[in-house]
């Protein structure tokens, strides 16, 4: 049987993710793409029940149902547009969002809190998928990530209403929360980079786990095209053109202060219909989210000794993009 990498592309949300799934893995006919904006309804259908299954269902899901999902992959792969041998990729950033309990529909309640999906349950998951869904080839993942407190900052900007609604309605009362793993109690696990590229490094092997730093598409976009070139295969040029132009933004407003936007580039219409919305309801989301220096060290010191050891599990210096430096 032919041997071909299965990709999990998992997040995190608010690293780009949109761009890679709308305008390189749907659009690259060396793979096989079944997640997020793919051009097949039901390669999109296999990936959310994919997705779906690795954050509700028991590892038990995978061995009783390993065979029918590996025939439900392999007829998606035939129903694209563009037939090919690659590999296959899904994608979806809610899981890794999941795991800090932002976004509701993959979120869970216990006792009056909500609680992120436990990174130790998704790394056995992904170990019994690979074991029973995928036998013929190799599952590895792949894992965009984005320093700590720029993250947070963009993912309170997109989520405030919500945080509103649940009595924390500023990012010092999120980054506290997670932090301290109060109210998104698995947070702050999660946003341990080392230990959970080692989880994952465990449930699918060393070599299985390949990284991707939001920082490098604005400062060093070579290291995204040679990661995806030569892991997933994808066509260095299409990574090169669609990520060329700086879409995803954090600026320095003055000495206090940094912004970090909400809503850039292809997002700018969005971004308009949302707002008008909200006017009209009488609500006021912000399009940006300040970052104090106070804060961000707050965040970055939380993590700092775990990025020092992603430092040497990648073998690349970090400090340049703030994980790790003092500043």
């Amino acid at each position: 049987m032919e041997q071909r990498d299965f990709y999990l592309h998992l997040g995190f949300p608010k690293t780009a993710t949109t761009a890679f799934q709308r305008s390189i893995f749907s659009t690259d006919s060396q793979i096989a793409y079944l997640g997020k904006r793919s051009q097949s309804k039901t390669a999109n259908s296999v990936a959310e029940k994919i997705f779906a299954n690795l954050l509700w269902s028991s590892g038990k899901y995978w061995i009783d149902h390993g065979d029918l999902t590996r025939k439900n992959i392999l007829e998606a792969t035939e129903e694209l547009p563009h037939r090919t041998g690659g590999s296959v990729l899904v994608s979806e950033e809610t899981l890794l969002g999941g795991c800090l309990g932002m976004f509701r529909v993959v979120s869970r309640w216990r006792e009056g809190r909500f609680v992120g999906l436990d990174l130790d349950t998704l790394a056995e998951r992904l170990h019994l998928f690979s074991r029973h869904a995928w036998p013929e080839g190799r599952v590895r993942a792949l894992i965009t990530l984005r320093r700590q407190d720029h993250l947070l900052a963009s993912l309170f900007a997109q989520t405030f209403l919500w945080r509103r609604a649940g009595g924390c309605n500023s990012l010092e009362q999120l980054a506290e929360q997670i932090i301290d793993q109060d109210y998104y109690s698995m947070g702050g696990l999660a946003l341990d980079y080392n230990g959970l590229i080692e989880r994952f490094e465990q449930a699918l092997g060393p070599e299985s786990v390949k990284i991707i730093f939001f920082e490098d598409i604005n400062n060093d976009l070579s290291q995204v095209v040679r990661t995806l070139q030569d892991s997933v295969g994808i066509d260095p040029h299409l990574v090169q053109q669609a990520l060329s132009k700086p879409k995803y933004k954090v600026r320095r407003v003055d000495e206090a202060s940094w912004t970090v936007l909400r809503h850039t580039g292809t997002n700018r219409f969005k971004h308009l219909v949302e707002t008008i919305g909200d006017f009209m309801n009488g609500r006021k989301t912000p399009s940006v989210t300040k970052l104090t220096p106070e804060l961000s060290r707050f965040i970055m010191n939380r993590y700092r000794e775990s990025n020092r050891l992603l430092e040497k599990r990648v073998g690349r210096d970090l400090s340049a993009y703030g994980y790790t430096s003092s500043s």
